[in-house]
């Protein structure tokens, strides 16, 4: 895979997660939808940020 696309994929990659986290933070009543908290702890896992991962699980349970 050429270093562009790998580049371009990481952006859109952060930029997705940037967003995502600002979504949990402005959610009403400070309690993110469930579709949120997934796309959050997919994200987690595939970055393998295991230390959010943890923090994000505990904060849904």
């Amino acid at each position: 895979m050429p270093a562009v696309v790998m580049a371009e994929s990481a952006l859109i990659f952060n930029n997705l997660l940037d967003q995502c986290e600002k979504w949990e933070l402005e959610a009403p009543g400070e309690i993110a939808t469930s579709p949120v908290f997934g796309q959050l702890l997919a994200f987690f896992l595939l970055h393998n940020d295991m230390n959010n991962a943890r923090y994000l699980w505990k904060r849904i349970l």
